[in-house]
């Protein structure tokens, strides 16, 4: 496979509607459409053969993070202008990477049918709002919509910094500036440092994935700041508990007591199959800060969340089964398919309440 017939699959992902192109070293090239993974009629893919590929997008720091055993997350353009968030990991035959395709433009807050609490909770002047989801969630999707949101109905200076900038935002009512890391900042931690010296009243933090940049948040929030992050995690508790773990053990108590002060909600997103219309639907778990809440955060009680969550649908809270069972409900999704991602079958499928 040369760059050529790598264009031409990449194509082939646009043609068919395609979410990915996976490449694994000794198979065949890989499309996912919707949830279905589709092997494709081409040849088996040598660890040579990504390897050359690789040499056409990657930079020496990139290779380096590669050596290290730490992933490596790029954007690639293809001849055409269309844009792939590119992964590229190690693995026991060689690396593996992974095209996931982006959209051409931003979509809104109705296009990704988003529920209308994740709007709320860009409405803080200051705090921390926390955006989860693993690779493929459209979490990056969802956080571009909400900072076009802050962008279009605020008047704002807004810094992003990611890696690697995925979606161009032109400057609205809002003043915004995006760094990227590595091109712009050396690290997430210095990027967030220098919007709030700049005067930032909103940032975004595109990856966190370390305590340096957790510290620098927090105190772009205690100046003032609202700080909008990601991070890599499938329910609301991971990605509290993630949050923790980023720090030793005997640091934890500081940091969750400073987190619950700070914390304004926590949106974990996933994407499942709709039942006629085609395409995926997101599935939101949002979680929003209350005393209670915040208490079972600082004692590190997170077992106690999902039960909190839950008794605070008033409020805009939801678990994931009862975002589940609005779907199925509404004739969004079929019953077989919410009870493949449903924590309590039994109650999400019982339709009642």
């Amino acid at each position: 496979m040369d760059r050529s017939q790598l264009e031409d699959l990449l194509a082939s992902v646009i043609r068919t509607e395609g979410n990915s192109l996976h490449l694994l070293p000794d198979h065949v090239p890989f499309v996912r459409v919707g949830d279905n993974v589709v092997p494709t009629d081409m040849d088996r893919v040598s660890p040579q053969v990504i390897a050359d590929l690789m040499r056409d997008f990657l930079f020496e720091d990139h290779r380096q993070q590669l050596e290290r055993g730490e992933e490596v997350e790029v954007l690639y353009s293809t001849s055409g202008g269309q844009r792939f968030r590119t992964m590229v990991m190690r693995q026991c035959r060689g690396f593996a990477v992974v095209f996931h395709r982006m959209p051409d433009q931003i979509p809104t807050f109705e296009e990704l049918g988003l529920p209308p609490v994740l709007s709320s909770l860009t409405g803080f002047q200051r705090g921390i709002v926390l955006l989860t989801g693993f690779f493929g969630s459209g979490k990056s999707t969802t956080l571009a919509s909400l900072v076009q949101r802050i962008n279009q109905e605020g008047a704002f200076h807004i810094h992003t910094i990611e890696k690697p900038i995925e979606f161009i935002h032109y400057s609205s009512q809002s003043l915004v500036h995006q760094r990227e890391v590595g091109a712009h900042v050396d690290s997430m931690a210095e990027g967030v440092r220098d919007a709030y010296r700049q005067g930032a009243e909103v940032v975004v933090v595109d990856g966190l994935t370390d305590a340096e940049t957790l510290f620098a948040m927090f105190e772009a929030v205690e100046r003032g700041c609202f700080v909008l992050a990601t991070l890599n995690a499938s329910n609301v508790v991971g990605a509290i508990t993630d949050v923790a773990k980023l720090v030793p053990p005997d640091d934890r108590p500081l940091v969750l007591s400073r987190l619950s002060k700070l914390l304004r909600g926590v949106a974990a997103q996933s994407l499942i199959n709709r039942s006629h219309a085609g395409g995926r639907v997101p599935v939101f778990e949002v979680m929003i800060r209350t005393r209670a809440i915040a208490q079972a955060i600082r004692d590190g009680e997170f077992d106690e969340l999902p039960e909190l969550i839950r008794r605070g649908r008033g409020l805009g809270m939801q678990t994931s089964d009862q975002a589940l069972r609005s779907l199925l409900v509404h004739n969004v999704i079929a019953p077989d398919e919410a009870a493949y991602h449903a924590v309590d079958r039994e109650w999400v499928l019982s339709r009642q309440g």
